[in-house]
Formats: C-alpha cells, structure tokens, sequence
C-alpha cells in the first residue's frame, strides 16, 4: 500500500518510501506515526497523507528526529481526528443542534458548518437512510457526533479518501453483523476475551440543587443490557455506583449522561481481536469471538481500529465495544 503524500494546498507530490504507519481511530484516538530514515525527510507540517480508497489518512501536526535511531517521526490527527477536532455548536438561543434529513445530506451540511468542506464531502449518492429530528449532546465533536448520529438510524459512518476528487468521502452505510455467519475461533485470529459477570447495574445520578432539592436519577440494567428506570437486580446480585453531574441542566440532560456512565460502568465483556488474514472490517461492525477451550463467547460493535504497515505488510487489530 502506498503512503501518497499532499502539500497544504491537496496536491499530490509522491509516495513516502520506506515508512511505517501506525494508525488508530475510533473511540478514544485518532491519530498516526510514521516512521522514516532520517535521509528521506519529505513531510512538512500541515501536509498530507492518503492511502486511496481506504480510511487511512491524515494532516502532519507534528514532526520529532530521534538522532540516535536515525528516524523521522511525523505524528497527527487521522482524518477521523481532523473531524473529532470540530464541534458541534448549538444554534444561538437553542439548547441541542437538530438535524433532519437524508443521512449523506445532513452530513454534508455539518461538513459546511464546521468548515471542512475544502478536504471532506458527503457522498453525493441517496442513502437507505433518514436522520429524524435528531438532537446532538450539546457541544460533542463531529466526530462522535456523526457515529452517534448514524447509530440512531441503525447505520455506521464509512470514510475514504477519493484521490479523483481529493476529497474524504464520508457516507452513511449499513452495520454488518459477522458474530454469527463469520464467528470468530482462537484458531482464525488472535483474541483477548474477558467476560464480568457482576459489573454495575444500579446507578445513582445526581444532578444540580443542593441537599433535598437535587436533582436524583436512578438508573438500573436488566439481564440483557437494557438500560431504564425499573429495577431488575436486587440483594447481592445488586452493584451501586454513584454519578455526580452537578452542570447537569436538566433531568433529561442527567439522564442521557447517566445512561452513557452507566453504559461504561457496566461492561460485562471485552474483547480485542487481531485478525491474521487482512480482512477489513468497520467501525460500527458487528464481531464475535469464541476461545475453544474455556467456551467464553463476546460479541460487540467495533469502536477502534489499530493499523500497522511495515515492509508492505498490513496487520489490523480491532478493539470491540463494552458489550452486552
């Protein structure tokens, strides 16, 4: 795979020789390193990188010398990070941003309003899929934004770099779910799998006010992972935390954080995957995976995709979301 890189301006000058890349995006991180001899110096800040037709990519923000090793490291924001670094701001006078819409539409507006239409574009193509009156968490970045977006329409965001156009291409795609046709084996791919069968399933959300007058959520998750206000565990199976969100503005706005806590806290099972094969498969995807002697089983949305490119070999490792 060749690592094209751009000036400021998108035109392309050549390929980075003799680099390797470490890239990971999805939750949590959004960057890249890559790695050259320090006689093959050819990025400059602001400049940048593609792989076309993929998802890997993104701007030099920063570049270090290691004499000792004679390398060059040129580290930056992928072009998940570029999105993550813009935020959805709520109109003047309005509490949320609420979008409506053909997905790819709705994302192309957010493009313009965030100031990325020069590098990135929606798809111009219809998707299956209509954004109804949905109200982003105020101030979240583009980013978690358009996932979160795209999630409450059971669809995934896919990005990829259009050489043709030199644009990143950003569309509304369907979340395909392997953990059944595709399960993963510990013979198929490396695999860690921890499974908690006693994670939090009681929280307590405390709002703003003081003493009797604050404001008191409580949340609780049933044996499928189903977050509401009834509870289901009792006596020693019952685990408390506490959540303290005093800015909370409202009961709505505690609850929807809560919700998101509570989603974390919980957390029965983990799992990261290394596939051997090269397959390629997107966040937002749907993934299981079986250990064949101890029989534990997780399956869970991909949230991370770490990438590793050196001497032309690719190898992908995925990190799955706190599953249910």
């Amino acid at each position: 795979m060749d690592l094209i890189y751009m000036d400021e301006t998108f035109t392309e000058l050549g390929v980075i020789r003799d680099s390797t890349l470490d890239e990971a995006f999805g939750a949590g991180e959004n960057s890249f390193d890559i790695t050259v001899n320090i006689n093959n110096n050819v990025l400059l800040p602001g400049y940048y990188f593609y792989i076309d037709n993929t998802e890997y990519g993104g701007i030099v923000d920063a570049i270090s010398v290691n004499t000792a090793a004679s390398e060059i490291h040129y580290t930056g924001r992928s072009w998940h990070g570029i999105l993550a670094s813009k935020i959805i701001i709520p109109p003047s006078g309005e509490a949320y941003r609420t979008v409506s819409g053909e997905a790819n539409a709705v994302m192309g507006s957010l493009l313009t309003l965030c100031g990325l239409d020069d590098l990135f574009a929606a798809s111009t193509d219809i998707s299956d899929y209509t954004i109804l009156s949905y109200s982003f968490v105020r101030y979240i970045d583009l980013y978690n934004g358009l996932i979160a977006m795209l999630q409450s329409a059971t669809a995934r965001l896919d990005i990829q770099y259009d050489a043709d156009i030199s644009k990143v291409i950003l569309s509304a795609q369907t979340i395909t779910d392997y953990s059944s046709d595709d399960e993963f084996s510990s013979d198929l791919a490396d695999f860690v799998i921890q499974k908690t069968y006693h994670g939090v399933n009681h929280l307590i959300c405390l709002g703003s006010g003081e003493l009797a007058t604050r404001q008191v959520v409580n949340l609780y998750v049933d044996n499928s992972g189903n977050i509401s206000d009834t509870q289901y565990y009792t006596g020693l199976d019952e685990v408390i935390a506490i959540f303290d969100s005093p800015n909370a503005e409202s009961i709505e706005d505690l609850t929807a954080e809560g919700t998101k806590e509570l989603e974390t806290l919980y957390a029965p099972d983990k799992i990261e995957i290394t596939v051997n094969d090269g397959t390629d498969y997107k966040i937002g995807d749907i993934v299981g995976g079986r250990e064949e002697i101890t029989g534990l089983f997780a399956s869970d949305k991909i949230t991370k995709k770490i990438i590793k490119i050196a001497d032309d070999i690719i190898t992908i490792s995925y990190k799955v979301g706190e599953s249910k």
